[in-house]
């Protein structure tokens, strides 16, 4: 995949996740359930957020699949990345333990894979204004170079 290509995607993902935390954010008192355990939490603003997500890649990517944290009907939604193609990757609210006690430190989460390697991804935290966004061998903070660092 070229480098254009790959930004396109990246662009894509930043608006979802940016739609996604804006919807998610703006939730008051969401119903909450949990799942497998008693501290795995999902809420209504999970779907709902998953669903404007979904929403957003069919606009731009309608055919590829998408592996979503949260069950749903649509049909491209899968339980596992496809091992070729591209697919999307969704956590609509990752920290949701954080999300239901009204901590700051959550985020949406949206990357994309061609033959389970990453391309693109964006991670978007709606309360903290900030932005990570990876592409084409970087990875930017709010438009600004980050990079790991080299401690063990």
């Amino acid at each position: 995949m070229d480098e254009t290509e790959a930004a396109r995607r990246a662009a894509v993902a930043v608006r979802a996740a940016a739609d996604a935390g804006d919807l998610a954010a703006g939730y008051v008192d969401a119903a909450v359930d949990t799942k497998e355990t008693p501290t795995d939490f999902v809420t209504e603003a999970d779907h709902a957020a998953q669903d404007r997500v979904l929403a957003v890649l069919a606009d731009a990517y309608p055919d590829e699949p998408v592996v979503g944290e949260e069950d749903g009907a649509d049909p491209r939604l899968r339980e596992s990345v496809p091992e070729s193609g591209p697919a999307w990757i969704v956590d609509p609210i990752d920290g949701t333990t954080n999300y239901v006690r009204g901590m700051p430190t959550w985020c949406c989460a949206v990357a994309c894979v061609v033959d389970r390697h990453p391309v693109a991804a964006a991670v978007v935290e709606p309360e903290l204004g900030r932005r990570y966004v990876g592409s084409a061998g970087s990875a930017r903070l709010d438009g600004e170079a980050v990079e790991t660092s080299d401690l063990t």
